[in-house]
């Protein structure tokens, strides 16, 4: 007979959720009014106040109506009797090419094909360079030493003194999109990765309740609404593929055999060097703990040595690239190795900081499933505190042998007593269900060398017994319901990086949810479906969960959509009309809105016409020389970024227009023709 939860199971979880809401809301709201907060975190405030209140609120009303909704269960019985048959395959791949499908077209509907970060802008200048067979690319002699300055640097390594050019972030996430490039659209790479994602958490899932399918499905429904998931998967960030390749790395783990192992080492390598070497370790972590815990060293040792090579391998990956150049690399900023980085940014996390955690935080939950905070809450709460009561032990022996089991409250012992006949000289496998109190799982166990049997995995082996020997197995469903290793293991793998990335980098800049926990997006679904395991039969959650899933599609998605379209858009236009121009030169006033040094993004080579430069470092740029190469220069001036200024809500910079007025001058001086920004709108609009 399966236990069901207190019936206010549900009721308990919401209200926690809000009080965890809640909290966040006062944290970063004191903060702010206190006048503490980072002062370069504005971005996080505005989309905060602009884009997370409004979610947040939809969602706050949700848990609301779930309190005080009386449990019916029609329509949820009905939905999810659906889910009960485990789908055909082409089900399942079908549903991830379609979500593959909605965030590649997004890309152009919602984004307008624009990169709008410098983070995304990287990638795809970086995989610009691989196309073409290169590493790095050489900058003409005008561009090299001070002046490379006006190209826009940020997030470039340093090669020399500016002799040649790449991003200082690893290669993965290039490559990747490179790779794509060459069968497909380069933007199709995010997208891929998210159908990938879909893919192996259901093959996850699947492997952890094979006798449960709605959990499976419920899995897939919870990332892929997740409004995180869909419109980091319409941009060029390394975020989605590293979703779906931690997710690739624990499925492959949860395999475990030898071939699928070396397999998890190698995809591990391509996800260290995606983008940062930090965010995939830290996901990898707690998995090596069950590893010390079940004392499997061998395999240990053999992660361990694996990760230790990767790591050294990617930490001097920018070190080499960087001693490419002529010259010792000349004003490194940030530093070229990533030690160096390390130790500039860290700090102890002060007021500031935990300002912008909370920010983080509530942006996170705000661009999830929604329901997606009550089912965490459970699930993180099961797997500490839940311990499994065995009800029952079927044994099937595969070859004759004497096995003695006896059971505990929350474990099996498997005692076998060998003889030394021929017929027990040799034992196979022993396949095992554990009955506990929340549904079964299956255990295969296999023979060890130091003696005992294993567990873990499903792998069917055949091992010499001694004669006379007494062995003891401890029978622990590792995979089924809480306390489980493999629970604990996910639930730290959402924890870890948060205090890292308190003291190292608390400011996310852009991105759409909180795009440094991404990568254990899955781990966090996973730890849902522990907690809808729990929830599922109690009355009135599966009415819950069709409601949250429908306003989820109905309202938080295309809100979100909204709101993304609104941000990039301004930028978009003003890209293009860039892009439109006959100039040779285009001068961003890059001072003059937010952000408005990202719409200085040039190919490597600078063969793209026109030229972006940005205006406060035109100083160091010889004018004669620039105009002697081409004569005309389009300058993007305040008031062609009025309406960057007018999203953001802040005012016209007069020194800029100062400024602009300055380089309009010396750009005559040197003989370059000034096309203004508003004549070259008029005729794009005109064309």
């Amino acid at each position: 007979m399966i236990m069901r939860p207190p019936s206010s199971a549900l009721n308990r979880s919401v209200a926690m959720s809000i009080h965890v809401m809640l909290a966040l809301l006062a944290l970063a709201t004191l903060v702010q009014v206190a006048g503490m907060s980072d002062p370069g975190g504005g971005l996080s405030w505005f989309l905060f106040i602009r884009q997370d209140i409004a979610a947040i609120g939809v969602i706050l009303i949700l848990f609301i109506m779930c309190q005080s909704a009386t449990p019916g269960g029609k329509p949820g019985k009905r939905a999810f009797a659906l889910l009960r048959a485990t789908p055909p395959r082409w089900m399942l791949w079908a549903g991830a090419s379609l979500l593959v499908l909605a965030c590649w077209a997004g890309h152009y509907f919602v984004f307008q094909g624009y990169d709008l970060s410098r983070d995304e802008q990287m990638a795809n200048f970086d995989a610009w360079i691989f196309t073409h067979g290169r590493l790095l690319w050489e900058l003409p002699e005008l561009w090299r030493g001070p002046q490379a300055a006006a190209l826009h640097q940020l997030f470039i390594l340093p090669i020399g003194d500016h002799e040649a050019w790449v991003s200082n972030y690893l290669p993965g996430n290039a490559a990747l999109r490179t790779l794509v490039g060459v069968v497909a659209d380069p933007a199709l790479t995010s997208p891929l990765a998210a159908g990938a994602a879909a893919i192996a958490l259901w093959k996850i899932a699947r492997r952890l309740w094979p006798d449960e399918p709605d959990n499976a499905a419920v899995a897939v429904i919870l990332l892929a609404t997740s409004s995180q998931v869909l419109f980091t998967a319409m941009t060029a960030y390394a975020m989605s593929a590293h979703l779906a390749l931690n997710l690739i790395w624990l499925a492959l783990y949860l395999a475990d055999r030898p071939r699928y192992h070396v397999m998890a080492v190698m995809v591990g390598f391509v996800a260290t060097g995606l983008h940062q070497p930090i965010f995939h370790p830290l996901f990898v972590a707690p998995f090596m703990l069950l590893l010390l815990r079940d004392r499997r060293w061998k395999l240990l040792c053999a992660y361990g040595a694996s990760y230790a090579a990767i790591a050294l391998f990617w930490l001097a990956w920018p070190l080499w690239l960087s001693a490419h150049g002529l010259h010792q690399a000349s004003n490194p900023g940030d530093g070229i190795g990533f030690w160096d980085r390390i130790l500039r940014i860290a700090a102890l996390p002060g007021p500031g900081a935990l300002w912008l955690m909370a920010l983080n935080l509530l942006r996170l939950i705000s661009w999830q499933h929604a329901l997606f905070l009550p089912l965490l809450v459970v699930g993180m709460v099961r797997v500490w505190r839940e311990r499994n009561d065995l009800e029952r032990i079927d044994i099937q022996m595969m070859t004759c042998g004497k096995c003695r089991f006896s059971v505990t409250r929350s474990a099996a012992y498997l005692r076998y007593v060998g003889t030394g006949s021929a017929g027990d000289r040799h034992l196979q496998a022993v396949r095992a269900e554990c009955r506990s109190a929340q549904g079964a799982v299956g255990i295969q166990f296999r023979w060890s060398r130091k003696g005992g049997f294993s567990s873990i995995g499903a792998q069917r082996t055949q091992r010499y017994v001694s004669t006379e020997a007494q062995k003891i197995a401890l029978c622990r469903p590792i995979w089924a319901e809480s306390p489980q290793p493999l629970g604990r293991a996910l639930a730290l793998g959402c924890l870890l990086p948060l205090p890292v990335l308190l003291i190292l980098l608390p400011y996310q800049g852009h991105g759409w949810g909180y795009r440094y926990l991404h990568g254990v997006l899955g781990n966090a679904v996973l730890l849902c479906v522990f907690g809808w395991q729990y929830l599922k039969h109690e009355a009135g959650v599966r009415n819950a969960m069709v409601t949250a899933t429908a306003a989820t599609c109905l309202v938080l998605i295309p809100m979100h959509g909204w709101q993304t379209w609104r941000m990039a858009g301004d930028y978009a236009t003003i890209d293009r009309a860039i892009q439109a121009s006959p100039a040779h030169w285009a001068i961003v006033d890059d001072r003059a809105a937010p952000f408005a040094e990202n719409l200085v993004i040039n190919s490597p080579d600078l063969g793209t016409r026109p030229i972006r430069l940005m205006q406060s470092e035109l100083a160091k740029v010889p004018l004669s020389r620039l105009c002697a190469q081409g004569d005309t220069t389009l300058i993007v001036g305040a008031d062609a970024l009025a309406p960057v200024r007018a999203l953001f809500e802040t005012g016209a910079h007069q020194p800029t227009e100062t400024a602009i007025q300055s380089v309009d001058t010396r750009l005559k001086a040197a003989g370059c023709k000034i096309i203004p920004f508003a004549a070259q709108a008029s005729r794009q609009t005109a064309g």
